[in-house]
Parts: C-alpha cells; sequence; structure tokens
C-alpha cells in the first residue's frame, strides 16, 4: 500500500497538484525491522521527499489488552 500511495502521490504531484498523502501502519509494520528500508525505497523509487508521506499509527497497533 505504500509503493502505491508514494506512486499515485508522484502522479498528483506531475499533473500539479501538489497534496502529501497519509498511509496507515500496522503493528506488524512496527516491529519489521525491514521496514524503515522499504519506506525509503519506495520513497526513492517516486522521487518524493519524506515529508510528502504521513505515516499513521492505526488505532489497533496502539490498543492495549486488559485480562
Amino acid at each position: 500500500m505504500l509503493e502505491e500511495a508514494a506512486r499515485q502521490c508522484r502522479r498528483w504531484e506531475d499533473d500539479g497538484l501538489v497534496v502529501d498523502v497519509a498511509v496507515n501502519i500496522s503493528m506488524r509494520n512496527l516491529i519489521d525491522v525491514d521496514f524503515p528500508d522499504d519506506v525509503g525505497e519506495a520513497l526513492a523509487s517516486a522521487g518524493l521527499t519524506a515529508d510528502r508521506v504521513e505515516l499513521e499509527i492505526t488505532e489497533s497497533a496502539i490498543a492495549l489488552r486488559r485480562a
């Protein structure tokens, strides 16, 4: 999903519409040691800087379960 969001952001910019995009990330993304590299690769592939994409942590990723 991150790659597609970055590509879409680039397409909009190429069409003259400069908008940032937000992408939800999950707990799995947070614990994936390769995730930072994946983000960097998606941005580089689309020719975007990091300030163009906002990563949002899903509520379920931070919710605490009570016993």
